[in-house]
């Protein structure tokens, strides 16, 4: 999730994975905190040792923690949480979460997932296999995987 640039482009992330989810699954998801040197450095921290040092990043205003770099061959967004903004984006979709915290990660396990509806997760699919490809075609997939989603989620509540 800290490589998705956009938080509406997480939430669609989300919504699939709380539609796959049933009432017995267990979902562990890991993403970059705010204690990760590379967002600490962009906060204004010292460089620990020359590896460090060649990171350049810069921070991005259009959401809080974000940041870009690897500007020589493809740039690279980042998206740093925070423990309690990791809990409340998988809280709006799993009933139990529980967030802790590492070195540079933060962690969550989610259980009882909340029920999506058709058009979220129909929005989500249409966006996830419609993403453009650096020339600017797609994909052009989107019909087919969501006939194939809903099959799937057809005979799992069937099981």
């Amino acid at each position: 999730m800290n490589s998705v640039p956009f938080h509406q482009d997480r939430l669609h992330i989300l919504r699939i994975i709380a539609a796959l989810a049933g009432p017995r699954t267990r979902v562990y998801a890991v993403s970059a905190s705010t204690k990760q040197a590379g967002y600490r450095i962009t906060a204004g921290a010292q460089f620990l040792n020359k590896g460090d040092a060649s990171r350049l990043q810069f921070r991005l205003d259009y959401e809080p923690r974000v940041t870009i770099a690897d500007f020589s061959e493809t740039p690279k967004v980042q998206k740093y949480h925070t423990p309690d903004e990791w809990y409340a984006l998988w809280k709006n979709h799993f009933e139990k979460v529980k967030v802790t915290e590492s070195a540079n990660n933060v962690e969550c396990q989610c259980a009882r997932p909340i029920k999506q509806t058709r058009s979220e997760i129909e929005a989500a699919i249409r966006f996830e296999f419609e993403l453009p490809y650096p020339d600017g075609t797609r994909m052009g997939l989107a019909d087919e995987a969501l006939d194939t989603f809903f099959v799937r989620i057809s005979k799992a509540s069937n099981d």
